[in-house]
């Protein structure tokens, strides 16, 4: 997607763009409509280790939940756990193995599945889009 940050002077001449890499529009489109379907299910299956999914004003609930215990409890310690983006290193399998294993959720298994068994090859953005030898056989889309 390459939206126009500013007209070509010309007609003939190309229009300066901002690219922007956006993935399978499609699939997303499935993603979102699935999210809103089972938003109840994810809030009441993830609830309270997981307060961004169907929560309403979850970031505002992490943060406040954090100030407030650490107010209650002083001599504790905040630790941040995930380091890396875990969303894009998670096992594929493992997605699909704990979908499964929750009832609630189980349905999910064929999309998730169909979604996430395909490794796409890796490319890297110099000298014209170079493979880089190797997929991507990790993270979810």
């Amino acid at each position: 997607m390459a939206p126009i940050k500013e007209q070509s002077a010309t007609p003939e001449g190309a229009p300066d763009v901002r690219p922007i890499g956006i993935s399978e529009c499609f699939l997303r489109a499935i993603h979102s409509s699935i999210v809103t379907q089972y938003k109840n299910t994810f809030a009441e299956h993830f609830w309270p280790q997981q307060v961004a999914v169907g929560i309403p004003g979850g970031l505002s609930l992490h943060i406040q939940g954090i100030q407030l215990t650490l107010e209650l409890h002083p001599d504790w310690v905040v630790a941040k756990l995930d380091l890396r983006n875990a969303y894009n290193e998670v096992k594929r399998r493992t997605v699909i193995d704990r979908l499964h294993d929750a009832e609630a959720l189980r349905d999910l298994v064929p999309l998730a599945w169909a979604t996430s068994r395909v490794a796409p090859e890796v490319y890297f953005a110099q000298n014209g889009a170079q493979p880089a030898g190797y997929r991507s056989e990790e993270g979810v889309s």
